[in-house]
């Protein structure tokens, strides 16, 4: 047998501890254990190189990303004109100051998107904005974020956007 066929079965072998973490996502979110296991193979395939390291909760995790590999699993947004946006997410998602992104955040996160209730993710979205965790969203928050939307969407486009900060610092009284 050929190494590549190893690397397959070995991708595709699930061991009891996995089984059992892969059906307690289930349990709490909407994807299927299919799904889910679907969702480890492309996080991990993500990963610059597979090594154990330690969470943030000091428990001993294969399956996490630092943030430039959690910038690879967000396809588009891992473009250098998106730095800032994919930096701030990564945030929101794992909690401000952590360096690493568990699978279990990264399902949550997911469901939280695919699934989740209009409230919960409004929060999301709060939490997206209010930079620093203050509980309220500044006028600088606001021009900050929209100001790097509009440099992400700018790179999209083959027109560029005229970005005014002022401008959108206006929007903000609206």
């Amino acid at each position: 047998m050929n190494s590549s066929n190893d690397e397959h079965k070995e991708d595709e072998y699930i061991d009891d501890d996995d089984e059992q973490d892969l059906n307690e996502l289930t349990k709490l979110t909407n994807f299927s254990l299919l799904q889910i296991d679907n969702f480890r193979k492309y996080f991990r395939k993500c990963k610059k190189k597979p090594n154990k390291q330690k969470s943030d909760n000091n428990s001993d995790q294969i399956d996490v990303l630092d943030k430039e590999e959690f910038k690879v699993s967000l396809g588009v947004l891992s473009t250098k004109s998106c730095d800032y946006i994919s930096n701030r997410l990564f945030e929101v998602v794992t909690g401000e100051g952590k360096e690493y992104l568990s699978f279990r955040e990264y399902i949550l996160y997911l469901d939280l998107v695919n699934y989740g209730s209009k409230e919960d993710k409004l929060k999301h979205c709060f939490k997206f904005f209010d930079i620093g965790n203050k509980g309220f969203i500044t006028n600088k928050d606001f021009t900050t974020i929209l100001y790097n939307l509009c440099i992400f969407l700018s790179s999209l486009t083959i027109s560029q956007i005229l970005i005014n900060e002022s401008e959108l610092s206006a929007l903000y009284d609206y």
